[in-house]
């Protein structure tokens, strides 16, 4: 934008929450969480999907919540159900550009089995460290950037 046009546009605020494709948001399944969900039946794929879709557009999906007791922040449960059981997406938020599944799985009871949280602890110290390693890589490609320097006139 020039600084003839900076005040030319309005605001549309259907348009403002559109992401253009520079900002999209890629899910990264962590373990066997893809093939899980794609043993769950058509509709709870489909439903966990769309909410999915609504975490990645930055909209509050339909049926979520914070998963408690994990000693970390920022975990989510998308939920669905249908005459055979409950379905659970468990999902870390957006850290940079990338939502990572870090485990679906059919709950039978009320609470999520001590296994089905030992499985999120471990995807979550996975994705800890992945993002330590995404952290010095870019501290790495910025120290061996060549700095510019300007001449002043």
């Amino acid at each position: 934008m020039t600084e003839d046009t900076k005040n030319a546009y309005t605001s549309n605020k259907k348009s403002d929450t559109v992401p253009s494709p520079a900002q999209e948001v890629k899910l990264q399944f962590m373990g066997d969480s893809y093939d899980r969900l794609k043993e769950f039946p058509k509709s709870a794929t489909v439903n966990l999907g769309i909410a999915l879709r609504c975490v990645q557009d930055g909209k509050q999906p339909p049926d979520s919540k914070a998963v408690p007791g994990l000693g970390r922040s920022g975990v989510y449960e998308l939920r669905d159900e249908d005459e055979s059981g409950w379905y659970r997406v468990i999902y870390l938020k957006k850290v940079r550009d990338v939502i990572y599944v870090l485990h679906c799985f059919k709950k039978t009871t009320n609470q999520i089995e001590k296994q089905d949280i030992r499985t999120i602890q471990q995807r979550l110290s996975q994705v800890e460290e992945l993002e330590r390693k995404e952290a010095r890589i870019a501290k790495e490609r910025d120290r061996c950037r060549p700095h510019h320097h300007r001449k002043h006139s």
